[in-house]
């Protein structure tokens, strides 16, 4: 099996998207989102009641050095979502 993924903008749409079809192909996938978007929140609770402890939440901002490398600290993948759309 390969390693752990890492989503960022993991909480959005696609993001919320591509770590679903991550995890049913048997991944463990790490969210790194800044959860700044309105709806953000029920993605993340869908994700969490749908597929439990194989999502990890890390709330964080892609601008933050330090938080970006503990996102990445450990994945095998990196699926780039963040974006500022609006």
């Amino acid at each position: 099996m390969r390693g752990d993924a890492l989503v960022t903008g993991g909480a959005g749409f696609i993001g919320t998207n591509v770590a679903s079809a991550l995890v049913q192909s048997g991944r463990r996938v790490r969210i790194f989102d800044n959860l700044s978007r309105k709806g953000v929140d029920t993605n993340l609770a869908w994700l969490r009641e749908t597929y439990g402890e194989r999502v990890d939440i890390r709330p964080g901002d892609i601008r933050d050095r330090a938080a970006v490398g503990d996102a990445v600290a450990g994945v095998a993948e990196v699926y780039h979502f963040a974006a500022q759309v609006a």
